[in-house]
């Protein structure tokens, strides 16, 4: 369509409205709902940079809501898991350092004791802690020795 002929159908809309009377009292009325609706959404505005505008659009399309909303669930439980599972590893590990021979924990302090030796980096560090594992299992034989224990194995 060309700007002429635009023009035509323009006018000649014009030229129709031209016989519409609408009622006066709903005139006013929705003119001043429009001035209403437009004082309050534009009151409370904020317009953000268009930069911004481009990386909200950027981050629906790579990453669209309803997938957002299927991958939440299940994101979550095995973020719990993973948070539990690594909570209780943490917390018997501690629990298991006051450990002696016989407590039901003292299996996982000799298990983190070879680990602490295998991740070693070099011979000086592993004697190290060698040394400090000896001194351990001396303080656990004087511990079991001053108990009142009847089990003293």
């Amino acid at each position: 369509m060309n700007p002429r002929e635009l023009k035509r159908a323009l006018a000649a809309l014009r030229e129709q409205e031209r016989g519409i009377q609408p009622d006066p009292a709903w005139v006013l009325r929705t003119r001043e709902n429009i001035l209403r609706k437009t004082r309050t959404s534009s009151a409370g505005a904020s317009f953000e940079p268009r930069t911004g505008r481009v990386l909200t659009s950027l981050a629906e399309t790579l990453f669209p809501q309803r997938l957002f909303a299927l991958a939440r669930g299940p994101a979550l439980a095995v973020l719990a898991i993973l948070g539990l599972a690594l909570g209780g590893s943490i917390a018997s590990v501690s629990a298991a350092e006051r450990a002696i021979p016989g407590d039901w924990l003292y299996p996982v302090k000799l298990a983190t004791e070879q680990t602490r030796l295998m991740l070693a980096s070099s011979q000086t560090d592993k004697l190290k802690l060698k040394t400090e594992f000896v001194g351990r299992r001396v303080q656990e034989m004087k511990q079991i020795a001053a108990s009142d224990s009847s089990e003293k194995t």
